[in-house]
């Protein structure tokens, strides 16, 4: 049986690839070519282009599909359709976070830390309470501004003052 190279189209004419058409075993000169197939090739095309069908010819167009790139206010997009190019100005690397970010990020990192200090100064605060020794004023301070840190996300935390009692 003779097979002749048709070239296959999804619904919307975009070309998907050769397909294989059979000869008419009852009409020598007629094709039974998948529907969406056309005889004639469709021309070369390059990166990020398709073949599309349109009327009776074939016609070049963009075609982006998974590309993902970044616009100038930080936002990621992703191609999705034909006919639709990235715009002049975007970026193919995400640019990372804002400068407000990467400050979010280390207050709330430095709230952290001072919890933690404060949470491991509870067992000296404790044991002061619990041998009945007052807590040195340097450890109130300590305490307070460890406070303050967390609650603002500012500031710097330098090492405890000196235990005011031994474990």
């Amino acid at each position: 049986m003779n097979m002749k190279t048709y070239y296959q189209t999804d619904i919307s004419g975009l070309y998907i690839g050769p397909v294989q058409a059979r000869q008419d075993p009852e009409d020598e000169e007629n094709w039974l070519n998948p529907f969406g197939s056309f005889p004639d090739e469709p021309p070369a095309y390059g990166e990020n282009q398709i073949p599309k069908r349109v009327g009776d010819s074939w016609v070049i167009t963009p075609d982006w599909r998974g590309h993902v790139y970044w616009t100038a206010d930080r936002s990621k997009h992703v191609i999705t359709k034909v006919d639709i190019e990235p715009p002049a100005d975007a970026l193919d690397e995400d640019p990372g976070p804002t400068e407000a970010e990467i400050q979010a990020k280390a207050a709330e990192e430095l709230k952290a830390e001072a919890q933690a200090w404060l949470t491991k100064s509870d067992v000296t605060v404790g044991r002061c309470y619990e041998d009945g020794i007052p807590v040195p004023p340097e450890w109130k301070a300590f305490r307070a501004h460890l406070r303050t840190i967390r609650s603002t996300g500012q500031g710097t935390i330098d090492q405890p003052p000196a235990p005011p009692i031994t474990p």
